[in-house]
């Protein structure tokens, strides 16, 4: 079914012309084919798709197929866009060893991120992912990438025991935990990520379409324009929070993509691997078998009493201060450690 509230639009429907508020429904998230070959119907969210994977296609073509080694015009936006992807998601997620999927990654992101934008654009003014059946596509795509990456690298048995068994839980829960593991890393959140994409790009869809025909509606001579005017100034105002979310909703889905190509390269829970355990350590920890040997430093036994109401600085701790000859008038400092790196013999 296709909404009529175009054809409401169009005939001059207003406040005071007899004809009520074109409400916008589901209907109008339907579109009528623009061409059909027997029973396939080729309609305007499939085009706006095909569109924008010629944009993305002839952005980058246009950004490397030349590159230079000062950047310049189209090449340095690539650049930019390549290294966002790069440093702020992939690198996030998988470190340097995921490089090798930053093309999918960016691809993805610029992908998801251009389908949003259609919400916007004058004559296409439809967020593509707005229709459900496109975010499923795209979680088909993710969803066969992490489980293909998952038994390549850790082998069936592996991939599917690291998923359903977290770490180390006593025997007698895994009767209730595993079903549960299992039905959340291969249903729940390849669900989640497309209903999240769609909701967002749909609710967002919805809202401005309600103030569009609002300001069209109340337009006219008299207290409908005052209403009319705030109307529109609303279509401004969330046109520019929709511009914030198609982005945000761009980078999130291709962060949570990432966060599964990491799980599915190692243990998801860090079983049995030290990726997991070196990225809670912090991000100079380095997987080298570089093991780290701790050493007392010399400081002195007791420092100089410090003026009355001022705390002792560390700094100012000499490297060969005399004791002091009375206990109660000094401080005896902690000892700090410090560090150095030896390989293992």
């Amino acid at each position: 079914m296709v909404s009529d509230v175009p054809v409401t639009v169009a005939s001059g429907c207003h406040l005071f012309s007899g004809c009520g508020y074109p409400a916008p429904s589901l209907n109008d998230f339907s579109f009528p084919p623009i061409f059909t070959i027997g029973s396939f119907q080729f309609t305007k969210p499939m085009l706006l798709s095909l569109i924008c994977m010629v944009v993305v296609l002839v952005f980058f073509w246009a950004a490397f197929a030349k590159p230079k080694l000062v950047p310049r015009g189209v090449q340095n936006l690539g650049e930019m866009g390549l290294l966002f992807v790069r440093d702020q998601i992939l690198r996030q997620m998988l470190g340097k060893k995921g490089d090798r999927f930053l093309p999918f990654l960016t691809s993805l992101f610029f992908f998801v991120w251009v389908m949003n934008m259609m919400e916007i654009i004058p004559v296409a003014q439809f967020p593509v992912p707005a229709r459900i059946s496109f975010a499923w596509i795209l979680v088909a795509m993710v969803w066969l990438t992490y489980m293909t990456l998952g038994i390549t690298h850790q082998g069936p048995v592996k991939f599917f025991k690291n998923m359903a068994i977290p770490g180390e839980v006593p025997w007698w829960i895994l009767p209730l935990l595993v079903p549960v593991e299992l039905l959340s890393n291969i249903l729940v959140r390849p669900f989640t990520l497309g209903v999240r994409l769609f909701a967002n790009m749909f609710a967002g869809h919805l809202l401005l379409l309600v103030f569009y025909l609002a300001t069209w509606y109340l337009a006219g001579i008299g207290v409908g324009a005052v209403y009319a005017a705030g109307s529109f100034v609303m279509v401004i105002v969330i046109t520019g929070f929709e511009l914030l979310i198609q982005f945000l909703q761009a980078f999130i889905f291709t962060t949570l993509t990432a966060t599964y190509i990491a799980g599915s390269l190692e243990a998801a829970h860090g079983r049995n691997g030290s990726s997991a355990g070196a990225r809670a350590a912090g991000p100079d920890t380095k997987e080298t078998g570089t093991c780290f040997i701790w050493h007392r430093t010399s400081w002195p036994q007791a420092m100089p009493p410090s003026p009355a109401g001022s705390a002792p600085s560390p700094t100012a701790w000499p490297r060969s201060a005399p004791a002091s000859a009375s206990a109660s008038s000094s401080v005896t400092p902690p000892r700090p450690w410090r560090a150095s790196r030896r390989r293992p013999e």
